[in-house]
């Protein structure tokens, strides 16, 4: 049987999706999506897979900082100092 439709992701795509579902410009997410787009080799699935556990964790880190969400996942090396 023939191919129909044949569909590719890229890193854009990425970071639109992203930045919708954060409501947020796609230009904070572009870095982000670019490296996990090579990362996981087109998977946008489990590009997303990962964003959603670095963020689960993040989410029930008391250490984090109120930095915005694109400003918190550019650098996911720095730590955040301990407020109080």
């Amino acid at each position: 049987m023939p191919t129909l439709l044949e569909c590719r992701t890229d890193a854009r795509l990425l970071a639109s999706i992203v930045s919708e579902l954060l409501n947020e410009p796609v230009e904070r997410h572009e870095r982000t999506a670019d490296e996990l787009f090579r990362k996981h080799h087109g998977n946008l699935r489990d590009a997303l897979r990962e964003l959603y556990d670095d963020w689960a964790e993040r989410a029930t880190d008391p250490a984090e900082c109120q930095l915005p969400v694109a400003d918190r996942f550019h650098d996911r090396t720095t730590a955040c100092p301990r407020v109080g």
